[in-house]
């Protein structure tokens, strides 16, 4: 599972965060890692905690909100339900 998120003003280039979560509870299908690339073993030796990831993620929603920007979400639908 990976998470990533751009911010910045309107007209200037983001600031892009990604990250990989490492795996807890699951494992990383081969499906998947034939889609995206990234292994079970690639997520859990370089991935960080879910609840890390979520908490930047979070604290980055909290500034944008304090400073009146705007969230604007994508999902792909489970990445074509792989």
């Amino acid at each position: 599972m990976q998470l990533g998120w751009a911010l910045g003003p309107k007209g200037a280039e983001p600031c892009v965060k990604e990250y990989l979560v490492k795996p807890s509870g699951f494992m990383v299908a081969a499906k998947a890692t034939e889609k995206h690339g990234i292994s079970h073993q690639t997520a859990a030796t370089e991935g960080l905690p879910l609840a890390k990831v979520l908490g930047m993620f979070m604290e980055d929603v909290a500034t944008l909100q304090r400073q009146g920007g705007r969230l604007v979400c994508h999902h792909m639908e489970r990445s074509n339900l792989i």
